[in-house]
């Protein structure tokens, strides 16, 4: 616990350099607004909701940023009056130790992204960690066969085994598990990770005899794998049509299940064991398929993008200015 209010001390302490620096921009740059200034970063944006109406009565750098240090103070006096005990935390959302935050006196807010700070910055020590907590799972290493001749294949995968059992080798694979009580692989694929994050997982998939790939959209274009069975929901037909191109290009016996409204279902129903050409087909779906709804251009649009570019500060400014150029070339 001492090395987590420690910890918790440095983040705040950086924090506060960052609010004293915008308190400071902020004086040279009259107009701007906080949210501009601190970019919209929730933990110093807190610590100027904690302190805002006292910031908002005085005049002058010096004696702001002199609020934000008695912010700073207090407040890790409250961190110092934590137990030293230890607290029993559990993942994912350590909701004990946001509870030990709030108790010594901080808001409920901070407490909360103060938690989520600490979990991406303290490493906890493995060797304090119980074995019954890390999950033993195989290790999939069908490329060795391609590699090498089998004996020495079968000679590394011991070596492998050795190593997980010993504690000396571990294995981080964050976008990869096992279907519950079973070896079977289940792989995420999402466009939200970044894409270091993404590389090799579609290889995974296509190398391993059997898994489950549970993706968004992003699938859909520049990826190349093939599957026996596609379950997807109702989406855009192109859309729909790149993920049924995924499914059955090697074999017989594949299967496309889809979940789609009543409408979809009766504009379809026709095709139930009928052959049909690839055109005729395609054309069927995109037909039956919803389409995406684009916001149409209007003057509450732009007025709704104006007043957000309003806050963001010069960025939003030039935006703005460019905005206005281009609506005084369109003819009225």
């Amino acid at each position: 616990m001492q090395e987590v209010v420690a910890h918790t001390t440095e983040i705040l302490e950086r924090q506060c350099w960052q609010v004293k620096r915008a308190v400071h921009e902020r004086s040279q740059r009259t107009g701007e607004t906080w949210e501009s200034l601190l970019n919209n970063r929730p933990l110093p944006y807190r610590i100027i909701g904690a302190v805002r109406n006292r910031l908002e009565r005085v005049e002058g750098e010096d004696k702001q940023q002199a609020i934000i240090d008695e912010w700073l103070t207090d407040t890790v006096e409250k961190l110092s009056n934590i137990a030293d005990d230890p607290i029993c935390c559990k993942a994912t959302k350590f909701s004990d130790l946001t509870n030990t935050f709030v108790s010594a006196g901080l808001d409920n807010e901070l407490a909360l992204l103060l938690t989520k700070r600490l979990t991406f910055e303290m490493n906890a020590d493995p060797a304090q960690l119980p074995t019954s907590s890390f999950s033993h799972r195989p290790v999939y290493l069908r490329w060795l066969e391609w590699l090498v001749e089998k004996d020495e294949a079968d000679k590394i995968r011991e070596a492998v085994k050795a190593g997980l059992d010993s504690g000396e080798l571990d294995i981080d694979c964050r976008h990869i598990g096992l279907w519950k009580d079973t070896d079977v692989p289940v792989i995420i694929y999402s466009g939200s990770m970044a894409k270091q994050a993404r590389e090799g997982l579609i290889n995974v998939f296509t190398d391993l005899e059997r898994a489950v790939l549970i993706s968004t959209s992003a699938v859909e274009v520049g990826v190349d794998f093939d599957a026996d069975v596609l379950i997807t929901e109702e989406c855009e037909g192109n859309s729909f049509l790149q993920r049924f191109g995924c499914v059955g290009r090697h074999g017989k016996g594949s299967k496309v299940i889809t979940f789609v409204s009543g409408d979809v279902y009766s504009e379809l129903g026709g095709l139930d064991k009928k052959k049909i050409s690839r055109e005729d087909f395609s054309a069927k779906i995109v037909g039956a398929f919803p389409c995406r709804n684009y916001a149409s251009a209007s003057q509450l649009l732009d007025a709704s993008h104006y007043l957000i570019n309003e806050q963001l500060g010069r960025i939003g400014e030039r935006l703005n200015a460019v905005a206005d150029l281009t609506l005084q070339t369109i003819p009225q």
